[in-house]
């Protein structure tokens, strides 16, 4: 059987046609595998690159550096340092004594008979700055103020003893009075809260005569700094501004044995009962004094204080007195002093 010439023509054109869209779909389909290997090879490489850079490094970095620093570094120097100090110091601050010390503390058990022959020589003692008093005599009371201030009567050491080179503050006290501060001088103290202080420490209450001569010497002064008042060595009303001062604020006014502010600031416990006639009641050359016997109910308090205008108040001689529920508690301060070993 033959066909057509034509009808031949017909199925190569068909079969052509055939062949030319099975190659195209070929070539679709190699182009389609490209782009999904492109695709995932980028996939790929963002989803493994980033997130390990980002997991392996920075947490890393955080949690092992700073707790270290911070745990190993404060607490140590909290716990370590601090309370060594605090418990070690004290008892090494007392410097070796030189040749110039040996002849004062030798000079010191030897009686001076005027302030000129002594030299100021201080001291820590249990951790407070304390300065020596020798061995002397002077002359105690005074004929310019009151009645209890007479008679005039010659008061004699036989043994040095130290005083207190400032008033006890409040940072050495431990607490504030009405005032607050570490350098302010402790206000508001009873005296026998005030007495306390002074056992704890290994000291006492000074004398009404041990604070006297410390403040005249046997030069007998008026003031402790001399014969005339000088307002810029006290802290009195004209200055105070209503309220004491940082102990050692006016050098000026120290006394022979270098002690601040036995004048002004504020009024001092000594160890002594308040007796009016107590005076006439002693020896001429009575030696170190203990005070009466048979006190009043008040106690005696020595140098005036802040708020006081009136220079015959401010003396070394003169004799305060405080009842409990007087006014001025605020006014009421201390020293303390110490036997001398």
């Amino acid at each position: 059987m033959s066909f057509p010439r034509r009808t031949y023509q017909s199925v190569f054109v068909l079969l052509g046609s055939l062949i030319l869209i099975y190659i195209t779909a070929c070539s679709q389909a190699a182009s389609d595998s490209e782009s999904i290997a492109t695709s995932t090879t980028e996939s790929i490489a963002t989803s493994t690159t980033e997130p390990i850079a980002t997991s392996t490094t920075e947490p890393i970095a955080t949690s092992t550096t700073e707790p270290i620093a911070i745990s190993p570094t404060e607490p140590i120097a909290t716990s370590t340092t601090e309370p060594v100090a605090t418990s070690t110091t004290e008892p090494t601050t007392v410097p070796p004594r030189t040749e110039e010390d040996e002849a004062s503390l030798q000079l010191a058990g030897t009686a001076v008979s005027t302030n000129d022959e002594w030299v100021v020589y201080t001291e820590s003692i249990n951790g407070t700055e304390m300065a020596l008093v020798p061995v002397g005599c002077f002359m105690m009371g005074s004929t310019e103020g009151d009645e209890d201030e007479s008679p005039i009567h010659s008061v004699c050491f036989d043994k040095p003893y130290w005083i207190d080179v400032t008033e006890v503050t409040n940072g050495a006290y431990g607490s504030s009075g009405n005032l607050a501060g570490d350098e302010l001088p402790r206000d508001s103290v009873s005296w026998t809260d005030a007495d306390t202080h002074c056992q704890s420490r290994g000291a006492r209450l000074p004398t009404e005569a041990e604070w006297e001569y410390a403040a005249r010497g046997p030069s007998n002064l008026i003031y402790p700094w001399g014969d005339d008042f000088v307002a810029d060595n006290v802290v009195f009303e004209p200055n105070s501004r209503h309220q004491t001062a940082k102990v050692g604020s006016h050098p000026d006014g120290t006394s022979w044995v270098g002690v601040y502010d036995l004048s002004g600031n504020v009024s001092e416990w000594v160890n002594d009962r308040y007796d009016a006639d107590y005076y006439g009641t002693l020896a001429e050359g009575v030696v170190n004094p203990q005070g009466a016997e048979d006190g009043t109910d008040a106690s005696l308090l020595r140098g005036g204080y802040w708020n006081i205008g009136n220079p015959t108040f401010l003396r070394a001689a003169y004799r305060g007195k405080f009842i409990p529920g007087d006014l001025y508690a605020r006014a009421l301060g201390f020293r303390c002093a110490h036997s001398y070993d």
